[in-house]
């Protein structure tokens, strides 16, 4: 298409409106951008300076990678402040800022960084420069890349300042929109996309209009913006483009241009350092897990090793133990054997000599009378029972167990006891004696 007929073509007019109007918008905003991003980087040092009992906020040996923020992860392996993939996460490696300023300052763009889960882009930022250049803490809400050399608002394109004041909740005090994802703020943010993302590079007259409305409905927010020269003087500017007459230069119209093939270029980079970020993770990830199993191998192994040898340690001890108690046992056993011996020696001579005693008086019991016992027995007898035995053998029969002996008068029972038996024979009286 010939270039002036493409000039002529209105959808085209208002794709290049609508670029010029987001260049208008930046403009607007650059010096605000630069007052508040300073001023909430001079608060953090002051509050740096309370929290951490320092007189003075100044680092610059610090590394993102390595830095251990101040606060610790909690126990189910949560970041306490709600960062995905928080440095507390992963506090192997990690090293406490030496000044004792980094991980607080760290720990506050964590805090007020508005998305949720809060997200901060650290690719954009340079930790050993967050102690003197405030941007260089502003630049961690700006969640897309290319902004990591930028040093003012002057460097940095609309959608960064957008980002900016969308995604740092202490910039929300500046202003007087809230930021609920469907204000002025947020939706030029995303109409800032749809332009230069264009493919047709054409746009509807409602749709810019709608676009540069909320354009100027930002500079003439009602807390601070709308009383700043600066923010009045592009409000006239986009006022005058929304007029048909307006007239778009060959200038106007190649800054537009470049402006969308840098939001191009930028947006192919995202996609790369997104691609490259996932990468990263995975490895990061699988390397993570394979250093766990390693450590949990050598944990295993070590616990194995401990385990084996206090078992063994525990088998000697109740080796010498059971060997202890068998040799107590039969050394008991021997003093048992020798003490039985000893004790049935001794008895059996007991028995020995009781069974002697007593075999003695059995016999002693079942001897038969002399005929010198019998005739005294038998005076004996007289005496006692006023009866004279006129007659006496003068032999003692032992038959069997009985003893005979031969009286004429009668017997007295109680002489003999009880076993006794009294026979008669002729004239004379006897008795057997039961033994």
């Amino acid at each position: 298409m010939n270039h002036q007929l493409q000039l002529e073509n209105k959808k085209y007019r208002n794709w290049v409106k609508a670029g010029l109007g987001l260049r208008y918008l930046k403009e607007g905003l650059e010096p605000f951008s630069d007052d508040i991003v300073r001023q909430q980087h001079v608060d953090i040092l002051n509050s740096v300076k309370q929290t951490c009992n320092v007189t003075t906020v100044n680092c610059g040996n610090c590394n993102l990678k390595t830095l251990m923020p101040n606060h610790v992860r909690i126990s189910s392996r949560n970041c306490p402040l709600g960062q995905a993939n928080c440095n507390c996460l992963y506090p192997r490696g990690k090293i406490v800022c030496p000044n004792n300023v980094c991980g607080a300052i760290y720990d506050t763009i964590v805090t007020v960084h508005n998305s949720r889960p809060p997200a901060p882009f650290w690719k954009n930022t340079d930790v050993k420069k967050w102690c003197t250049d405030p941007w260089a803490v502003a630049k961690c809400f700006i969640n897309a890349q290319g902004y990591a050399q930028k040093t003012s608002a002057a460097e940095i394109d609309c959608s960064g300042l957008l980002h900016v004041i969308i995604n740092n909740k202490s910039l929300h005090s500046h202003i007087q929109c809230i930021i609920s994802g469907n204000d002025e703020f947020c939706k030029t943010r995303q109409a800032r996309n749809a332009i230069f993302h264009s493919v047709t590079m054409e746009l509807e007259d409602s749709g810019v209009n709608d676009y540069i409305d909320d354009m100027i409905a930002i500079l003439e927010d009602g807390k601070e913006l709308h009383a700043r020269p600066e923010s009045v003087e592009a409000v006239k500017k986009l006022q005058e483009i929304k007029n048909d007459a307006f007239i778009i230069t060959k200038e106007t119209e190649r800054d537009v241009i470049r402006a969308a093939h840098i939001a191009f270029d930028q947006k192919g980079k995202e996609l790369e350092q997104k691609i490259a970020t996932a990468i990263a993770s995975i490895e990061m990830k699988s390397k993570e897990g394979t250093e766990s199993r390693e450590k949990a191998k050598a944990e295993f192994l070590e616990t194995s090793r401990s385990a084996e040898k206090k078992l063994d340690n525990k088998t000697k001890v109740a080796i010498e133990k059971i060997q202890s108690c068998e040799t107590s046992f039969l050394q008991k056993t021997k003093n048992s054997t020798d003490n039985l011996q000893n004790i049935t020696e001794e008895s059996i001579d007991q028995i020995k000599t009781a069974g002697e005693a007593t075999i003695r008086k059995i016999r002693d019991a079942i001897r038969l009378p002399t005929i010198k016992e019998a005739t005294s027995l038998k005076q004996t007898q007289e005496k006692k029972s006023g009866v004279r035995f006129e007659s006496m053998p003068s032999m003692i029969r032992q038959q069997k167990h009985e003893t005979n002996i031969y009286h004429r008068e009668k017997i007295m029972p109680q002489q003999y006891g009880e076993d006794y038996e009294r026979k008669k024979r002729g004239n004379n009286f006897y008795i057997t004696i039961l033994k």
